[in-house]
């Protein structure tokens, strides 16, 4: 599971109008890739998102 924050540079407040709008694309997003949305959060400068996915690559 990751714990992901999408930060606006300078902490601009631009999500306020269109946070529906936002959500419906990264649902999209997320049923054609292979992880899933468990979380999903949205403020007026930030996004939260708890995503589940299993990984890919070894180090």
């Amino acid at each position: 599971m990751y714990h992901i924050i999408f930060v606006y540079k300078y902490r601009r407040k631009v999500l306020s109008g269109i946070d529906s709008e936002l959500k419906e694309i990264i649902k999209s997003i997320s049923e054609n890739s292979d992880f899933k949305i468990l979380e999903m959060e949205t403020d007026k400068d930030h996004i939260h998102l708890l995503i589940k996915s299993e990984p890919k690559i070894s180090t």
